[in-house]
């Protein structure tokens, strides 16, 4: 009950708009984006739809998702896939469904001459939302299409990567709201934005959820609602653990820490200075509530964790040396190594006379860079460097876990019943810890540590 009235306190109270977006898999085909629509339908409020690209449909064999298609198309130059995809999903619709094979066309032929695959990436939310629009207009509703650059969302490179502009928050808003108070439903493509030379660029993967966040905050909304295949954020990959239960509320903070269980991380990152409240829930189910993410929440008495994440793929860096504990500038001369090659680190724990550096492989595994940043790591730290196994991580988090003082001893208890290793571990706040287990053991981890908080 305290958690439920302290989320309801915490309400933001902004503009009567809400901002809703729908996931590939709630997209996927004609039928799930008229029921995308219907769902809109339902709430007056719900004024602004964020589209992600079609994704895999339901009972499809093997299929594919509309971005990979473009991956494909954009490596191998064919597009008759892709093509087929907006000609089942667009049937009856006129010359829209022409248009966008012939832009397809064009971005492609683009891509060859001036090397830019971004466009072509890209195109999948932009076709999804040109159609969802068509199929509203042609419904008798009052319709707008809106580009990114049409409210002028801009994003700039860092770290190898764009992000959104924060400057361009402003500008943003004054003609998001002066499209949403003109129609029905304002549809937008989500994951790109265009460069400052009018360029279209991409987010990462789950791109969309970041536009939502994004225009949900220029707009000031008063809730953002995310639409997906599932009732809402899962305590656990329900591909580890079928019977994962829904969490009912989060923070801000927990999803972070918990993201990539149906969310991107980065999604509540423009929401968290307006206060502004999102709510994932499913599109097929949409009576359910499913979670909401607030700034703070009062967990129950008797809960302990939110959830429990896995993540794949990360090499250990063991650097050791007598004294790295008291030794002014050796964590700097380090993570600068790494700096200078535009890697960043995930954990970096260390003890009297050794320090980890835990990176994602991905970023070792050009020619020669595992060789060179050992080499480098030796020479500005005086360290032996030594590359121990890979690793697989779980992520344990909850605000609920600071109330509890035998949290990481019921943690730590499970994995040894189930045997277990760990190998790192990184406990930097009070409310998630961090756990390294041998490669090929973190699905047996997460199941270990949900059925000792979850019977």
């Amino acid at each position: 009950m305290q958690a439920r009235l302290i989320n309801k306190l915490l309400f933001h109270a902004g503009m009567p708009y809400k901002v809703c977006k729908f996931g590939g898999s709630s997209l996927a085909t004609r039928e799930l984006m008229e029921n995308a629509i219907d769902v809109m339908l339902m709430d007056d409020a719900r004024k602004v739809m964020v589209v992600s690209a079609p994704g895999t449909r339901p009972n499809v064999e093997n299929d594919t998702k509309v971005t990979k298609l473009l991956l494909r198309a954009d490596k191998e130059g064919y597009n008759w896939e892709i093509k087929d995809r907006i000609r089942e999903i667009g049937e009856g619709l006129g010359n829209v469904v022409e248009e966008l094979c012939d832009e397809l066309d064009k971005r492609l032929n683009e891509k060859r001459k001036t090397e830019f695959p971004r466009k072509v990436l890209a195109f999948g939310e932009y076709a999804s939302a040109r159609i969802i629009a068509e199929i509203a207009q042609r419904k008798g509703i009052l319709t707008a299409f809106l580009d990114p650059k049409d409210f002028n969302f801009r994003a700039v490179e860092k770290d190898g990567y764009y992000v959104p502009d924060p400057g361009c928050g402003g500008e943003m808003g004054g003609k998001l709201l002066a499209a949403a108070g003109l129609a029905r439903l304002t549809v937008i493509p989500g994951f790109y934005a265009y460069d400052k030379k009018g360029n279209v660029v991409t987010f990462q993967f789950g791109g969309s959820d970041i536009t939502q966040g994004w225009v949900g905050r220029a707009m000031d909304a008063e809730l953002c609602e995310n639409f997906t295949d599932v009732l809402g954020l899962m305590r656990a990959d329900p591909r580890i653990v079928p019977e994962a239960e829904v969490a009912k509320y989060a923070t801000y903070e927990e999803t972070r820490e918990l993201g990539g269980l149906k969310l991107h991380k980065d999604a509540v990152v423009p929401l968290m200075e307006r206060y502004i409240p999102m709510m994932v829930r499913s599109s097929q189910h949409p009576e359910i509530e499913g979670t909401t993410i607030v700034c703070d929440r009062i967990p129950e008495k008797d809960e302990y964790i939110l959830g429990i994440l896995k993540q794949e793929g990360f090499t250990r860096l063991r650097l050791k040396k007598v004294g790295v504990d008291a030794e002014i500038g050796f964590g700097a001369e380090a993570l600068a190594v790494l700096a200078e090659h535009k890697i960043p680190y995930k954990h970096f724990p260390s003890v009297t006379d050794l320090a980890t550096l835990v990176v994602h492989e991905g970023y070792l595994m050009g020619d020669g860079v595992l060789q060179d940043v050992s080499r480098e790591l030796r020479a500005r730290t005086g360290a032996e460097v030594v590359r121990e196994s890979k690793i697989d991580t779980i992520v344990v988090a909850g605000v609920g876990m600071q109330n509890h003082i035998d949290t990481n001893a019921r943690i730590f208890g499970a994995l040894g019943k189930a045997g277990i290793p760990q190998l790192m571990v990184d406990a930097s706040t009070p409310i998630s810890i961090v756990i390294g287990v041998p490669e090929g053991m973190g699905n047996d981890a997460v199941k270990a540590v949900y059925h000792e908080f979850y019977k």
